[in-house]
């Protein structure tokens, strides 16, 4: 049993109040819980979003310091599994903590175009990167490059209408008052809680939507014809010239199987060979486009993820950034401003 520590104590260190001796009582607790219960689990939540947040920039600055006296050698970046959780799900959650915030979100909506009023939200991802975004009822959509959604805020008591072009994944939340349903492409897509993604944009001949998850329904937006019914693995294909809906199987070739949930760890082991990985179990193709982050160096648990979000984590933890034109993913350095 690791040596227990009060919650005083942790409120004393978020306050910044502690001594050096303190400190490092904290940070040696923080870790020492690998594989045991979670010992915050008594704190307000807001207390245990601090924390979390001051211990990743502690990691950071760690990091960065280690950096600057070995610059000859390889960088190693730990990502440590904290009170019997998967690092993953820290930096999952850290994530979101960030993506709250109010510069975070100051900062995103420059860069995304987002438009908020006080019915509306419009998203409009101009960036390189996939950007992920979280509905009031808890819904996710991540939205590829050049991909726009617009909605209501709130949505309504009868149903959770979301307008669309581009191409995102969407992961419903279920709600069985309320159907979620989607505009895009020439068609109209109904789920109630499912995993599935949706391309289509300006000028595109067809529109797809592929299920992973769940069941959702597809009909011709323009035509009074029956909806067809997609289960897992399913794809419908709309060719708006011809106004034709067909259904196939997803092949594993297709870019849609980067959002599958896969179980993947790594101990210590180059990003040149966490990427031959990822490329395998993804079947997407994954380069490095600076030289250095060859020698980076990687310990974390990537249980039950999609490959957007082991980017998105590796995005946070390794301060890199990427570039994706369909299942092409270049990994480049984060240049700090």
């Amino acid at each position: 049993m690791k040596k227990a520590i009060s919650p005083d104590l942790i409120r004393k260190y978020i306050g910044g109040a502690c001594t050096p001796e303190e400190v490092e009582a904290v940070h040696q607790w923080y870790v020492a819980f690998e594989n045991e219960p979670d010992p915050i689990i008594d704190l307000e939540t807001k207390a245990q979003l601090e924390l979390k947040m001051r211990m990743l920039g502690q990691i950071r600055s760690n990091i960065q310091a280690f950096g600057s006296e070995r610059r000859n050698k390889r960088a190693k970046i730990m990502l440590y599994n904290w009170i019997g959780s998967a690092a993953a799900v820290l930096f999952v959650m850290l994530g979101l903590i960030f993506y709250k915030s109010d510069f975070k979100r100051r900062h995103q909506e420059r860069a995304t175009g987002i438009i908020r009023d006080s019915n509306e939200v419009v998203i409009d991802n101009q960036s390189h990167t996939i950007l992920k975004h979280v509905l009031s009822d808890g819904s996710t959509i991540w939205l590829s490059p050049l991909a726009r959604i617009e909605y209501k805020k709130g949505f309504n008591l009868q149903i959770r209408k979301v307008m669309m072009t581009g191409e995102a994944f969407f992961e419903v939340t279920k709600d069985k008052n309320r159907p979620f349903v989607i505009y895009g492409g020439g068609v109209i897509t109904k789920v109630w809680g499912t995993s599935f993604s949706i391309a289509t944009g300006k000028g595109a001949t067809a529109t797809q939507v592929a299920v992973l998850t769940g069941k959702v329904s597809v009909k011709v937006e323009a035509l009074d014809g029956e909806e067809l019914m997609l289960l897992p693995n399913q794809k419908a294909v709309y060719l708006k010239a011809d106004h034709e809906l067909s259904k196939n199987s997803i092949t594993s070739s297709e870019s849609v199987n980067m959002w599958k949930k896969e179980d993947i760890s790594f101990d210590n082991i180059p990003v040149t060979e966490i990427i031959k990985v990822l490329n395998t179990k993804f079947g997407v193709n994954i380069t490095v486009g600076d030289g250095a982050l060859s020698h980076y160096m990687l310990k974390a648990d990537f249980t039950g993820q999609s490959l957007p979000e082991v980017l998105l984590m590796m995005e946070k933890s390794l301060n890199i950034t990427y570039t994706i034109d369909q299942k092409n993913i270049v990994l480049h350095q984060k240049i700090s401003k």
